[in-house]
Parts: structure tokens; sequence; C-alpha cells
């Protein structure tokens, strides 16, 4: 009930109960999508009465749902807590054993894939110094010749296994070292996500876009086509982290 109790200090919503109705039906229909398989009906109902009443979803970005922290001793952002706080990790702090989470080589993959420009945001480029220097074989935009060049990545994703795995050994050409062996050629998380002061998303306006194409998709209903649903989660996604419509354009 929108008028009903409500907490003192309320660290999503700050009191507002409307808000957390929307939370509560987005995450209800992220529930049943993830439960169709075993839930049957059950869960599709859920997706249908979610779908009929749209209003009663987060519908814009001031309606996510983000835990609020403070750059206050005892309030601050789980994740700075962890990485950099408690001084334990490298390479926030150069004598630290424990080492921060890097960019996947997996994840690098799908960015380049699409050449997706969210790679510059979610991750913090490599220090020039650090970066891998990789030669290919190009065609040259002057003539019709091949020229050999190196080049640094300023991003950089770490495979899962340093070296080449048992039953790989006898393919000629792939070396035994997978990547590079120096740690810092990988790329980090951008500073902003550690910051004490960040909000923790726990579901964000696009992601209750995307939610919404999933189900329209499949036949649940919906104000929108399954393909506007999604390309709308992309535009509010890249609006969220401040990057231009020529790239958000350009992506999709």
């Amino acid at each position: 009930s929108p008028s009903g109790d409500k907490l003192s200090y309320d660290a999503v919503y700050n009191g507002d109960l409307q808000s957390w109705v929307k939370f509560a039906n987005t995450l209800r229909l992220k529930i049943a999508l993830r439960c169709m398989k075993n839930m049957g009906a059950l869960a599709t109902d859920h997706i249908r009465d979610v779908m009929a009443d749209e209003a009663a979803t987060i519908s814009n970005e001031n309606e996510s749902a983000q835990m609020s922290f403070e750059n206050v001793n005892g309030n601050e952002n789980p994740y700075f807590v962890k990485f950099i706080k408690n001084n334990n990790y490298y390479p926030y702090n150069p004598t630290a054993t424990g080492q921060a989470p890097k960019l996947s080589e997996y994840l690098f993959t799908l960015f380049r894939s699409y050449k997706d420009p969210r790679l510059e945001v979610y991750y913090d480029s490599v220090p020039l110094a650090s970066r891998l220097f990789l030669t290919d074989t190009l065609t040259s935009s002057a003539d019709d010749s091949l020229r050999v060049v190196s080049y640094p990545l300023p991003y950089l994703g770490q495979p899962k296994a340093g070296t080449k795995l048992v039953g790989w050994t006898n393919l000629n050409g792939l070396p035994d070292l997978v990547g590079s062996t120096n740690i810092n050629s990988y790329s980090n998380a951008n500073p902003a996500l550690l910051l004490p002061n960040r909000p923790f998303t726990m579901l964000s306006y696009s992601e209750a876009l995307f939610l919404k194409a999933e189900a329209a998709k499949l036949g649940y209903g919906g104000g929108m086509s399954a393909e506007q649903y999604y390309y709308a989660g992309i535009d509010a996604n890249f609006a969220y982290w401040g990057i231009s419509s020529a790239l958000r354009d350009e992506y999709k």
C-alpha cells in the first residue's frame, strides 16, 4: 500500500512506497522468466500479469533500485570496502598479494566483436608501459601490399588459463603461453565503480526493459514489440553511462 507503513530511513527509495511496488513487480517478472521451465503455468501467469500492468513496473531511470552509500566510515560501497579500503588487493595496494578482478578474455571478446563502446566505460585502460604489443599483418591502405605492424592493446581480457590446456599440445603454431605474463597488461575495473559513495544497482531501468523484451518475444504481452523494448533498453543503458547517441546508434 503506497500509504502504508514505511521505513524511517529508506536507503533505496527514500520512503517512496510506489517505487517499491514497481521494484517488486519488476523483480516478480525477472523471477518468473527464470522459473518458466520449472514452474510452468504459475510462472507464465505471473509474467502475463506483470506485462498487463506496466505502469506498476520500473518505467524510468529514477525508479531503478539502487542502494545508496556515502563516503562515511561504515556506510561505504561494498566494492570499495573489499578491494580498496582493506588494503589487501593489487594494484590498489602495490605490495598486496590479493589480485583485484580483471576484465575476462570472454567478455573482452564480446565487447570487441560487437564494437561495444561500453568497454571503455566499465574498464580502465592499461598504462602504456604495461600494454601487450600485438604483431599483425594488415593490408595497406595506400596500395595492395601487406604490412607487418605492431601496436599496443589499450584494453585486454585475462584468460582463465595462462597456458595451453591438456590436449592442446599437438596444435601447430599455438604458443605455450596464452596472453601476457604481465598481470598489468589486463584491464582493471573503471575506478569510478570503486568509489565509496557509488550506489549499488540491484535492478535497473535498462534491465527492466530487457526483461520486457524477453516476455514480449515469448508472446506474453506488452505495449511494445520485443525489438522496441530491446532497443529502448540499449538507449537507457547508454544514457546511464553517459555514452553519446552517435556511439549508441553505431552499436545498434
